[in-house]
């Protein structure tokens, strides 16, 4: 997938590639797999990644996050990491 990836960025970029790789790999690493269903960032981290184009926009999740609820939330997400882990498996 990477390389297919590459290849249709880096020729439409014509010597440009330095600049595209980081997003084609940022997106590689955010994109479910489908052997596992999760993104390679989320086993890696345990935890979901934001993707660039959200960091620019006001997402829903930027709009209706408060503090004191996140870690109970990141609590929740620990335990159920195991889970996730093995349905991965």
């Amino acid at each position: 997938m990477i390389l297919r990836e590459l290849r249709k960025k880096v020729g439409s970029a014509k010597g440009l590639w330095v600049e595209e790789i980081l997003g084609i790999l940022w997106g590689c690493h955010c994109t479910p797999q489908s052997t596992t269903g999760e993104t390679p960032f989320r086993l890696t981290y345990e935890a979901d990644a934001m993707i660039q184009v959200e960091v620019g926009e006001a997402s829903w999740r930027r709009e209706n996050f408060g503090e004191e609820h996140n870690s109970d939330n990141l609590r929740v997400d620990l335990d159920l990491l195991h889970e996730i882990r093995e349905d991965a498996w």
